[in-house]
């Protein structure tokens, strides 16, 4: 055990109350553990209390190094059951926002059970950061807080953090703001972040200056797998010459059209389309393609991802809006959706797409639509169990308004249920059943049963179980009679083919043998339903005393198809999902990550990796006090759960409670359709510059193209049967 110079606990008089430090570097050894690439030292540099300050050091991570530099200290103080805050003040020099957490907890819990929270760095600044310990776990005993367990995960470069003044906070009691000499240190980062966003804002605007618009706009072309910054960031573009899009009948692919300013503001901007026709006759109508503005959202900080920009982002798709202005220097984009009928008759259809603004002369360009000659399903070709539960997240500083705004009927939480059915429409349009991992209630099966008739119904959910506990007879006769009620219409509705039961959500192996116990009972109580978890058993049930579960469902980094196949060849399924993490390099949905990603993860990577369904926790995470009624700049709250910005809410609220994609729920519908395209073909392949494994990847939306256009190539060529359409 190495030493190092930190403090003991002491107690600090602020503005007449006691604050009570338990580290603040000074004097004294204390007892600490590093792992991964890890140094500490005490260095006389941003110290927000006293001279002194820790830093935490770590080298850029490589392939072969421990993915979590950490360090843990023993807390000097124990009991901290009268204290509702931790302040930590941490100071970042670099401009990378580093991925940086903390674990808190007892001398029983396993500290990766404990208080997690996560650090949103500032980027070439400090922050102080008041942790709420309200935030524990009820498993964790606060009288006797044992363990500081920090870390970070894989730093793309070195990495170097400033740590001070760890302190325990009372209700009332506050910390005075660090010094002067400490505000002469931290001078030169303020210049520095300044000059870098100065710099990005003049490389923007010098790319603006490059583009050659005709009249009084530019008008650009996008993929709809990339997002296009509106002010900061980097910028681009490609001139739009002509519009192409190929598709599939009953499917959906999209393009974004971008619109620039020359010089001054532009009003009452739109775009629209003509009818198509092919060389036949036959014709393409206008009234299957959509010209939505994108609306965009503003993150207030850098979320624990990390993000190279925090400002503005392109997310709901406002398909109630209609022309919108566009200030000077903004870039503008519109979603243009193309939905093929399933009559459609193939072909090559041409049309006119127009971009129009007041006082400008109107830009017209060729829009070519391909129609192919096969079908896709109108279910998902793969099983998902995915949560459309509607709640918010309020932090420690939001609660209490978020519990007044829990009283208005136009709350989004509120407002949403006005429109319960056109959700429930709008959801499966999107391949997602109205469904719910984690309700105790009876699934709504009038909803469930008009997706059924539909032929759109997917998975699920009977109800939530969990592991037993020291009571075998309370957990049957608060379980039991709830499923067996549901089981039951299930049955005579004849939706029991799609039903499963979820529960022990990321239960860890201490508790495996009361899993088995549930899962055991429940088997034999509802024969031929799925029984299904994400318990922690990464050998999906082959070397642990799990045996009554069908279907595992590990995080995707998780996921070896390898150990699948064994468990598949035992009868099992193995599904993956993805939340909060995996993070990059891995392939996730938060509204910073490019849109390919979950293109990518639903299509190329499910075709060549082969989970046997995807799980998603929740869609609607809200935090907005009011829907989405104007744009296109929202006041949508991006924040979801704790400090990320769009886990766990892929969704937004309109006007009147109407439902409002984003840009990731539209690329995760895509990926199932590309997916459905590999369904049909079973022996194409996914070329390794598209997807060489979990980590390595093309984020270039060419090369996704290219297979996917291959792969349809050939089944026009093949004729193939479409019957392997059928979720598997």
């Amino acid at each position: 055990m190495n030493k190092l110079a930190v403090f003991v606990v002491s107690v600090l008089s602020v503005t007449g109350q006691a604050a009570t430090t338990l580290f603040d570097f000074e004097t004294d050894a204390l007892p600490y553990r590093v792992r991964g690439q890890t140094k500490l030292d005490t260095v006389p540099d941003f110290a927000t209390s006293g001279k002194m300050a820790l830093r935490f050091t770590s080298l850029a991570w490589k392939r072969g190094m421990p993915e979590w530099p950490s360090f843990e200290f023993k807390t000097p103080l124990r009991n901290w059951s009268g204290y509702d805050r931790l302040v930590v003040d941490i100071t970042n020099p670099s401009e990378e926002q580093f991925s940086f957490a903390m674990f808190v907890s007892d001398s029983k819990v396993p500290f990766r059970q404990g208080l997690h929270y996560s650090f949103a760095l500032p980027s070439h600044g400090w922050k102080r950061f008041m942790v709420p310990l309200s935030s524990f776990p009820k498993t964790v005993n606060r009288a006797d807080i044992a363990i500081v367990h920090f870390f970070t995960t894989r730093p793309t470069t070195d990495l170097a953090l400033y740590l001070d003044n760890i302190t325990l906070l009372k209700k009332g009691e506050t910390l005075p703001l660090p010094g002067p000499e400490f505000e002469r240190q931290l001078a030169p980062l303020k210049r520095a972040q300044l000059a870098a966003r100065e710099a990005a804002r003049a490389k923007r605007a010098a790319a603006i200056a490059q583009l050659q618009p005709s009249g009084k706009m530019f008008v650009g072309y996008a993929t709809s797998m990339e997002k296009i910054l509106p002010r900061d960031g980097p910028l681009d573009l490609k001139p739009a010459r002509k519009f192409e899009v190929s598709l599939a009948r009953n499917e959906k692919e999209s393009f974004q059209v971008l619109v620039v300013p020359a010089k001054e503001a532009l009003r009452k901007v739109s775009v629209s389309v003509s009818d198509l026709k092919s060389a036949t006759g036959a014709v393409f109508p206008r009234t299957q393609i959509d010209c939505d503005v994108v609306g965009y959202v503003e993150t207030k900080q850098r979320p624990p991802y990390g993000s190279e920009c925090v400002g503005w982002w392109p997310d709901s798709i406002l398909n109630f809006l209609g022309p919108v202005d566009i200030a000077a220097g903004d870039v503008q984009a519109f979603w243009i959706r193309v939905r093929a009928p399933k009559d459609q008759k193939p072909g090559l259809y041409r049309g006119t797409l127009t971009v129009s603004a007041d006082g400008a002369w109107a830009q017209s360009f060729v829009l070519t639509v391909r129609v192919r000659s096969f079908t896709l399903p109108d279910r998902s070709p793969l099983p998902l169990a995915i949560t459309f539960a509607p709640h918010d997240h309020p932090t420690d500083e939001t609660r209490a308004e978020q519990t007044e705004w829990r009283k208005s009927a136009e709350y989004p939480l509120n407002a949403w249920r006005k429109q319960k059915q056109r959700w429930a429409d709008f959801l499966a349009d999107y391949y997602i059943t109205y469904d719910s991992l984690y309700h105790h209630e009876q699934p709504d099966f009038e909803i469930l049963s008009k997706l059924h008739q539909q032929n759109r119904l997917n998975w699920f959910n009977l109800g939530y179980w969990d592991y037993i506990g020291s009571d075998l007879e309370k957990w049957k006769s608060k379980n039991l009679p709830r499923f067996r009620d549901a089981y039951t219409t299930a049955k005579k509705l004849g939706l029991l083919d799609h039903a499963y039961l979820y529960g022990c959500d990321e239960v860890v192996s201490n508790y495996f043998p009361q899993v088995e116990q549930a899962a055991a009972i429940l088997k034999a109580e509802f024969p031929g339903t799925l029984i299904m978890t994400t318990t922690y058993d990464q050998s999906y049930g082959q070397q642990s005393v799990i045996k009554s579960v069908d279907a595992f469902c590990p995080l995707t980094p998780k996921f070896d198809p390898t150990k699948a196949a064994t468990a598949r060849a035992a009868g099992k399924q193995v599904w993956w999902y993805i939340c909060c993490g995996p993070r990059h390099p891995q392939a996730n949905m938060f509204v910073e990550y490019p849109a390919i990603e979950g293109r990518l993860l639903m299509g190329a990577m499910t075709a060549k990796q082969r989970p046997d369904g995807f799980l998603y926790y929740q869609i609607s995470i809200w935090n907005s006090r009011h829907p989405i009624t104007t744009g296109p700049f929202t006041n949508w709250d991006p924040r979801s759960w704790t400090t990320y910005h769009g886990d766990g809410s892929w969704t937004c609220v309109g006007p009147d409670g109407v439902p409002v994609p984003t840009i990731r729920l539209e690329n995760f519908r895509d990926g199932l359709e590309d997916f459905a395209y590999a369904r049909i073909l079973e022996d194409f392949t996914v070329p390794e510059s598209l997807v060489k494994t979990m980590t390595e990847y093309s984020r270039d939306p060419a090369e996704l193209y290219a297979w996917r256009n291959a792969i349809a190539d050939a089944i026009e060529r093949g004729g193939t049967n479409q019957n392997k359409n059928k979720p598997h």
